[in-house]
């Protein structure tokens, strides 16, 4: 994506481990849920859909982060990454800002400085990976503001997102 856009489906949510990868239908997906989710905030696609069948989305954990994702940003933050290594990109749209993060075959946790927000306060809904367990995700809240510092765990081909909203 250093020279433009890709085309590129993201979206699977029959999602395994590498080991428990079978060729078939449907097809089953090499990645955490949370990995999934965080193409549609680091690919730069000028038409993302979905790759997979309304039935496994629908209804499924995560599918709440895809319901009202942007399909337009106003402003792009690269926030760490290594080539092959892992990646965390914020973009905003509006007021609001997404997070993803993806890592490569290691498991890892990253600190991630929320130094490229503005001054004020804002609440971080986050979907994160259940370690061990590709199709299952945990969601929290929290407040945060620029001065914050939070802790990522990323499981193995794993993934991290977030929206940020003002707090009112």
């Amino acid at each position: 994506m250093l020279a433009g856009p890709m085309d590129y489906t993201p979206g699977g949510f029959l999602n395994v481990k590498k080991e428990e990868f079978r060729k078939g239908s449907p097809t089953q997906v090499m990645n955490s849920r949370c990995a999934e989710l965080a193409k549609f905030v680091i690919y730069e696609s000028p038409f993302t859909v979905y790759c997979d069948a309304p039935e496994h989305i629908l209804g499924s954990p995560g599918a709440d982060f895809l319901s009202h994702m942007p399909t337009a940003w106003d402003d792009t933050r690269v926030l760490g990454g290594y080539p092959g290594e892992y990646i965390i990109i914020a973009k905003r749209s509006g007021k609001d800002w997404y997070i993803g993060a993806m890592t490569n075959d290691s498991e890892r946790t990253i600190q991630l400085k929320m130094d490229f927000l503005p001054l004020g306060k804002y609440t971080l809904s986050s979907w994160a990976d259940v370690i061990s367990s590709p199709q299952s995700l945990t969601r929290s809240k929290s407040a945060v503001s620029a001065g914050s510092v939070i802790h990522i765990r990323l499981d193995i081909a794993g993934g991290w997102v977030a929206k940020i909203t003002t707090t009112n």
